[in-house]
């Protein structure tokens, strides 16, 4: 379930935005804001790393992440294990060919409603009032951004950390921090917007004989 809510999580926060010049974080929001008017679809390749602090591990994975401003994404996963995640509206399938197995998760609507405050078609104004943003510096890459709940105990994440890529203006990594003190990283190259995606690549097709878990 929390995997789910990860992948959920990150269509929200994807927006484009007209050259920013101002490093003010009011600056920042209203381009995001302006983002979700434009922005139709997007892909990139991804590298996803996790680190379990308490267990002191670390796992990455990476493959192609697709985007459609209809409320559908993808994530490819290519290594290690290949595997498909596909979220629209409030439901999650995993489809993992190597077991034949497609697992659907349905997201609650308070969980989904944090998610739209994340500032992905929304106004700067609902990002604020949930969240206490902060323009953390710029470099000549991105625009680095730190997110931290104004109400810990229903968030599900202590903190988020945001790049805002200068040249493409579109996130390029994200960060989060668990409340289990767990940390994932994302961290997005190749970044294409408004590419001519197929409706194909938003629906999983599994062969016969495959095990469905509701």
């Amino acid at each position: 379930m929390r995997r789910a809510i990860h992948w959920a999580i990150f269509f929200l926060l994807l927006s484009t935005v007209p050259a920013l010049h101002a490093t003010a974080v009011e600056d920042v929001l209203r381009g995001m804001e302006k983002a979700g008017n434009t922005l139709k679809t997007f892909s990139a390749d991804f590298v996803r790393e996790r680190v379990f602090l308490i267990a002191e591990e670390k796992n990455s994975d990476n493959g192609k992440f697709f985007f459609e401003k209809a409320g559908k994404m993808v994530w490819e996963f290519q290594t290690p294990t290949v595997r498909t995640v596909l979220i629209e509206s409030n439901r999650v399938s995993t489809y993992q060919p190597s077991i034949k197995q497609l697992q659907r998760i349905k997201l609650d609507e308070q969980k989904m409603g944090e998610f739209q405050m994340i500032g992905f078609g929304g106004s700067s104004k609902s990002l604020t009032d949930k969240y206490i943003v902060k323009l953390l510096g710029e470099d000549a890459a991105a625009f680095h951004l730190e997110l931290t709940p104004r109400s810990i105990d229903s968030s599900l994440f202590t903190k988020i950390e945001l790049w805002i890529n200068r040249t493409a203006l579109v996130p390029s990594g994200i960060k989060f921090y668990e409340k289990t003190t767990d940390e994932t990283t994302i961290r997005f190259t190749g970044l294409q917007i408004n590419p001519v995606l197929p409706s194909s690549r938003f629906k999983i097709s599994v062969p016969p004989g495959t095990t469905i878990i509701e």
